[in-house]
């Protein structure tokens, strides 16, 4: 896959020619896995590596802030959304239970009305005792 020229995804034989010498990747911008790299893999890799990351102290401050200023009195529930990005994404949503054996793009499987119907089931259920914080790629489906 490429985007403006930049390959995202190392196929093997990219990676044979080095001569099986280390590489050290110096800018990070977007997805960088071998074709052959299983999805669930990717995933799992990914995750670890974010998980890994450390917020600098201003970050940390104004997590703070966010969590006493909107949700000290109730239970916060955080919620992503990731929209598909054509420019960025690849179909890697599972598929769901019965439906289609193949991966699906973003909001595809789930959609925003999916969404907002659990987050609804969810704050009746808690008798109005949680928020919500909404995270997205997408400004309109915030």
């Amino acid at each position: 896959d490429e985007v403006n020229n930049l390959t995202f995804i190392l196929s093997e034989s990219s990676l044979e020619s080095f001569d099986r010498h280390q590489i050290l990747i110096t800018s990070y911008d977007g997805v960088i896995t071998t074709a052959s790299t299983p999805c669930i893999k990717y995933i799992v890799k990914h995750s670890e590596f974010l998980s890994s990351l450390v917020p600098l102290p201003y970050i940390r401050d104004v997590v703070a802030e966010v969590k006493e200023k909107y949700f000290s009195k109730y239970i916060m529930i955080g919620i992503h959304y990731r929209f598909h990005d054509v420019e960025q994404d690849w179909a890697v949503v599972p598929p769901v239970p019965g439906g289609t054996p193949i991966a699906q793009n973003f909001g595809e499987g789930a959609t925003v009305e999916d969404f907002i119907a659990t987050m609804m089931k969810i704050q009746s259920a808690s008798s109005n005792q949680c928020r919500f914080f909404v995270a997205s790629n997408s400004d309109v489906h915030k």
